[in-house]
Parts: C-alpha cells; sequence; structure tokens
C-alpha cells in the first residue's frame, strides 16, 4: 500500500468505562495532554491526504486559528506576514505538489484540523504543522493527531520527529512536553520584514528508532 493511501486513516478508539472517563464530581478525566476524554468525537475522527481543493478550508482554518491564538505571542503585522508567506494559495498548491505531506482531520465530513509533515534527509521527520479549529481544542483532537503523526513517521522509517515552536508560546510547549517531546536547542529565524521566528527545536524518537 503506497503512502498517499495509508494515511487515510479513521481512528477508533476504545471506549473506557464509564468510570474512568468521569470521576467523584461528574467531571471528565484527563489525558496526558490535560485534556478531557472525548471518546465518541476521537472515535468518528477520520484523518485523509489533503488536496488542492481543500486549500481554501486550510486558509480559513488557519486564520481562524492564529488569529485567536498568537496575538499574545507575536505581534499582528507578524501574523499577517506569516500567513501570507506560509499560507497563500500557490505556497499551499506547491507543497501539495511537492512535499512536505498534508492532511485534513475531519469530524462527521467537517475539516477541523490539518497538520504536515515530512522526512528529511537525516532520516529525522519534521513536523511542519498541527492546528485543530478553536470550537474543537481541548478535547483530545490534538493529542489523536500528534500520536498519528508519531505513526506516520515510524512508518516511513524516521528515528525522530522534530518540530519549531515559539518560546513564548507556553500552551503548546507544555502540550509537547507531556507528549514526550523535549527541549533540544534554541533557534532565531529572520523571516525577512524585520521579523524573526525565535524558537525552541522540540523532538521525540519515534517507534522506528
Amino acid at each position: 500500500m503506497g503512502f498517499e493511501k495509508s494515511v487515510s486513516t479513521l481512528l477508533m478508539v476504545v471506549f473506557p468505562p464509564s468510570d474512568t472517563i468521569y470521576g467523584k464530581t461528574g467531571e471528565p478525566h484527563k489525558d496526558l495532554l490535560g485534556e478531557p476524554y472525548h471518546p465518541l468525537l476521537q472515535a468518528s475522527m477520520h484523518i485523509r491526504a489533503a488536496t488542492t481543493a481543500d486549500i481554501p478550508q486550510i486558509r480559513l482554518l488557519a486564520h481562524e486559528i492564529w488569529h485567536a491564538h498568537y496575538p499574545s505571542i507575536i505581534t499582528v503585522e507578524q501574523i499577517h506576514f506569516m500567513l501570507e508567506w506560509m499560507y497563500s494559495p500557490a505556497e499551499i498548491e506547491r507543497q501539495l505538489r511537492e512535499g512536505p505531506h498534508w492532511e485534513i482531520a475531519e469530524l462527521h465530513g467537517q475539516p477541523i484540523a490539518f497538520t504536515s509533515y515530512g522526512i528529511e534527509s537525516d532520516g529525522r521527520v519534521k513536523l511542519h504543522k498541527l492546528y485543530v479549529a478553536t470550537a474543537h481544542q481541548r478535547q483530545g483532537i490534538g493529542r489523536e493527531l500528534l500520536a498519528h503523526v508519531m505513526t506516520q513517521a515510524a512508518r516511513l522509517g524516521g528515528n525522530e520527529v522534530w518540530l519549531q515552536v515559539n518560546k513564548r508560546n507556553t500552551s503548546a510547549i507544555e502540550a509537547y512536553t507531556k507528549a514526550g517531546f523535549h527541549i533540544e536547542k534554541e533557534a532565531t529565524f529572520d523571516i525577512g520584514h524585520g521579523f524573526v521566528m525565535d524558537d525552541y527545536i522540540m523532538c521525540k524518537r519515534t517507534a522506528a528508532s
């Protein structure tokens, strides 16, 4: 089975007993990322390869998520610059054609998240993007999508997954740390127009290593 076919995945979960989902207070237990269990939601999530037809929806999701999350981390001007730089129709189309691999996560046929990743010459897999629509955050979607990427990275023969995260993006750093990633080093990238990306490089070994 080719890679394009193997990544189209219906996420199935084993439903735990109700007393493992809800505590004595009636509040749902949380997973290792601090997200509450939503087994029915996660069981019906479908991950598939993105196509050019998905470009408008990817752009909508990116704009919604970035404008909701990043104003406290980088300036609005940098948000606008980076969205146009990384999410222009031409750039997404180029990446869909040349790599890295893009995927869409759907719930009941509606796109709710996306990710992109690709294996590099050193045998490591870079996780370029992993974003979940604001209405579906804190529901375990990000955890499932990250686990999917780790599985696919191992299938590609990747020995490690690595990513960049802004040093001020504390919620993302905490989530990736809880998922088993560690900070490898600091890195600053001049992206032009007076803007920089001041990041941590985080990484985690795959099952293939």
